[in-house]
């Protein structure tokens, strides 16, 4: 492939995806040393970041955040955890509802799976309901979800899944024979568990808490629709409200917080691949005398069954049913005579909503159009990494800048990208297809990789030696092959575009709605029941969206974890 046409190739693409990300990092770290609306004020200074590091509320919000972080983490991994022990080295019951599970909750939109928890745990939610009337209480707030503990719980319950994805491939994949030793020597259930099974995982557990650490940091659903009704704080909504309050936005403040919050997260990605590339350190699966399988545990399946059945119930069931209860009543009001008063008028106001109806065509229409040229792109720049061109691990550099920018970050960066152009973009829909471009190159980067990896240079050889051009060769015999991941990677990035929340709610607009932030604004609006009818409508889509991406996933043989 060292042609003179490869070199032109690589540089032209590596010129257009450096053009695409400059301007961002460009508007975040100078606007961070600038003082004005926009970095071309050129107010050179250091008074933002003097600012960020001597205010004491910058300093109880980052240690929210690190609070938040930990301990969100820690309830995903031990949910996780526990999902992927009983799907994958138990003989229970009903351990498959795990993998179930992981399906739906991964196609459930964020906003939606918040919403649902308040409806559950909040000032008038169900579970006050229940416990007012059983206790006499005239307090509606016997628990309170709009709290630090709040969030860490919710959001733990977020990210489960992806522990339990990344974790169950360490279990499926460990040795029995080991724990079939211990066994036999006397071990009980929880010391085989303690001294064989964890340690063996512990390079997985260790790389899930510290991804999962760092999706929670940049977190912004659960921050905003729990913690700032609650007084709680944290760098994300801090960032967002220093946008939105006032007459003129500080972005240069935003993007002092926004580029410490960048740098923090880049770090500590580097340490998560660096776990990851020690994982050989535990291998324990060999071509010789390996068999996969599992612990019988006789009778005790049968308790270790119901506690999949009741995870499934608290993570899935439970949410799922509230929602649907509150999108058919006319009031939510928690438990009482008319909970069972049901009608079909939410789904009326949500289907002729024209900003939840337009959202969510603009949505479709916007993530649809960026995942398929995202797709395109990333499937050149992995073709071109994994037949080792020059200069193509400097294009995979490029592709993967998005991972270390959070979601929110990037949407104040593209939006100032937008308000400096001298073409009229800011507020409109070609700012916020930039933007779901933009996030989308990482996720389908990993799928297109996984794809091309699967091809043998041989076949690219032949028909070389056939006399077929570097571009014929590439349309048809490269893309054809890459077919069904690169499906499958476009799915993904359209369902997390259409999850996500901190990234346009900069960018969206009267004029151009989408999904998630019209669904935002009309549930802060105290639009609840309508809110849940459309939420309703709108996780259907996107679960069935997430079973293709598995079946996908499956037929082409591209791991999701």
């Amino acid at each position: 492939m060292r042609t003179r046409f490869v070199g032109w190739f690589v540089l032209v693409l590596g010129v257009v995806l450096a053009a695409v990300m400059a301007p961002i990092l460009w508007q975040l770290i100078a606007g961070s040393l600038t003082e004005g609306m926009l970095v071309d004020s050129r107010v050179w200074t250091l008074e933002n970041f003097r600012e960020l590091f001597g205010d004491s509320s910058n300093i109880h919000a980052a240690v929210n955040t690190v609070v938040f972080a930990i301990g969100s983490a820690l309830l995903a991994i031990l949910i996780g955890g526990t999902q992927a022990w009983l799907a994958e080295r138990t003989n229970a019951p009903f351990r498959t509802l795990a993998y179930l599970g992981a399906v739906i909750l991964i196609g459930t939109p964020y906003l939606v799976y918040v919403i649902s928890w308040t409806l559950i745990l909040g000032r008038n939610g169900l579970v006050n309901s229940i416990l007012g009337q059983l206790t006499g209480s005239d307090n509606p707030s016997i628990i309170t979800v709009n709290s630090l503990p709040g969030m860490i719980f919710i959001e733990g319950l977020i990210w489960s899944p992806l522990a339990f994805l990344l974790i169950v491939s360490a279990f499926k994949r460990a040795n029995p024979a080991l724990e079939e030793a211990a066994q036999m020597s006397g071990a009980g259930t929880f010391t085989v568990l303690r001294r064989i099974t964890l340690p063996l995982a512990w390079p997985a557990i260790l790389a899930v808490g510290l991804l999962a650490f760092v999706r929670v940091m940049e977190a912004f659903e659960v921050p905003a629709i729990v913690g700032l009704p609650g007084g709680v704080e944290v760098v994300t909504t801090k960032v967002y409200q220093t946008i939105r309050r006032g007459i003129t936005p500080d972005y240069g403040f935003a993007n002092a917080l926004s580029v410490t919050l960048m740098l923090v997260v880049g770090v500590l990605l580097w340490r998560y691949n660096r776990l990851s590339k020690r994982a050989e350190r535990y291998q324990v699966v060999s071509g010789e005398a390996y068999r996969p399988g599992v612990m019988d545990f006789g009778r005790w399946r049968y308790a270790y069954g119901a506690v999949s059945v009741v995870l499934f119930g608290i993570l899935v069931a439970l949410p799922i049913v509230v929602l649907a209860w509150a999108a058919f009543v006319p009031v939510f009001q928690g438990f009482n005579s008319s909970m069972f008063n049901f009608v079909l008028q939410n789904f009326r106001w949500a289907l002729s909503t024209p900003s939840l109806v337009e959202g969510a065509m603009n949505t479709i229409l916007l993530c649809a159009i960026a995942s398929v040229a995202a797709s395109l792109i990333t499937c050149l720049v992995a073709w071109l990494v994994v037949r080792r061109t020059p200069a193509s691990a400097l294009l995979d550099q490029l592709v993967s800048v998005p991972l270390i920018i959070p979601g929110i970050v990037v949407g104040i960066a593209i939006a100032q990208v937008g308000l400096a152009s001298p073409i009229p973009v800011y507020g409109t829909i070609w700012i916020l297809m930039f933007g779901y471009f933009v996030t989308f190159l990482p996720f389908t980067m990993r799928f297109a990789y996984a794809g091309v990896i699967q091809i043998r240079a041989d076949l690219e050889e032949a028909a070389l030696v056939s006399g077929a051009s570097r571009f014929r060769l590439f349309v048809r015999v490269v893309l054809p092959l890459l077919a069904t991941s690169l499906l499958t990677g476009g799915i993904f990035a359209f369902m997390q575009g259409a999850r996500a929340l901190s990234m346009p709610i900069f960018l969206a607009s009267p004029d151009s709605p989408v999904a998630a932030v019209s669904l935002y604004d009309a549930f802060v609006n105290g639009s609840t029941t309508q809110v849940a009818a459309f939420g309703l409508l709108w996780m259907l889509v996107m679960v069935t969206m997430s079973g293709l991406i598995f079946a996908f996933a499956k037929r082409s043989n591209v791991s999701l974890y």
